[in-house]
């Protein structure tokens, strides 16, 4: 992934660590940049909280761990993807469904980057 000037994340590839198990439980699963970890997905998120169940499935955590890691990487296909759509709107005429359909792609894009960026999203 490209680090544009405008990039303060930390830049991709981001990476999955292995789970962190307790008693053959799954506890979190980190999500790495090179050797540095970012974050951990955690199966027990209520801080101080007395109920020794999960808060969600291994599935559940795996899947949001694997999503974070992919972040850098769909950061990246939404800028790209804002840059390409003007070039092809261009050749359609204005009322063209796939240059309506190509304008709210865009749209989404865009809120996409700027929630990532700290912005409205």
């Amino acid at each position: 992934m490209v680090q544009t000037a405008e990039s303060k994340h930390t830049p991709g590839p981001w990476t999955l660590g292995e789970p962190i198990n307790s008693r053959n439980e799954l506890v979190y699963v980190c999500v790495h940049s090179g050797e540095r970890r970012l974050c951990a997905c955690s199966v027990y998120g209520e801080k101080g909280s007395r109920d020794p169940s999960p808060t969600f499935t291994e599935a559940e955590a795996m899947a949001n761990a694997r999503l974070i890691a992919a972040a850098p990487d769909l950061y990246d296909v939404c800028k790209r993807l804002d840059d390409a759509v003007g070039f092809f709107v261009a050749a359609l005429p204005t009322n063209h469904a796939v240059a309506k359909d190509l304008l709210g792609l865009r749209d989404a894009a865009r809120a996409a980057i700027a929630k990532a960026e700290g912005g409205a999203a």
